[in-house]
């Protein structure tokens, strides 16, 4: 792997990093990662994405199902919280976010899939208000 740079960008800084080789092309693949608020988080999040790189955990989110992701962070969040916890985020999970938003890809996601969710659950009336706020902090992963 190329040493990586950390560079400023538009809101702070960020770094590029080699995520693997094109098996069709042959090139590098990378990924910029950023903006970071100071150069000393940005370094701190590089060491961690090299980390991720050289253990094959970084997630690409161009290969990766909404619905895959949230299923593994279930997982994930089982093992370090309550029983009780886990009760409360997995209706929200299970019910309202997998059948709704989790055909999209990671990277297909944008904020206004999120709030057309919101939306039609208010208009329909299935969730309160406090319930959608339940929900979207399940979102702020």
């Amino acid at each position: 792997m190329r040493e990586p740079k950390i560079y400023e960008m538009a809101g702070g800084y960020g770094f590029r990093l080699d995520i693997g080789i094109n098996p069709v092309t042959g090139k590098r693949l990378q990924k910029r990662f950023g903006p970071y608020k100071g150069k000393t988080f940005a370094r701190k999040e590089m060491a961690k994405k090299i980390n991720e790189i050289e253990s094959g955990t970084l997630i690409n989110p161009s290969d990766v199902r909404l619905s895959e992701f949230l299923k593994q962070w279930l997982d994930h969040k089982s093992k370090h919280v309550s029983k009780g916890t886990m009760a409360h985020y997995k209706p929200y999970v299970n019910k309202y976010l997998i059948p709704n938003l989790g055909g999209l890809k990671i990277d297909q996601l944008k904020p206004y899939h999120i709030q057309e969710l919101y939306d039609s659950y208010v208009e329909e009336e299935t969730l309160s208000n406090q319930s959608i706020v339940h929900m979207h902090r399940k979102q702020r992963l």
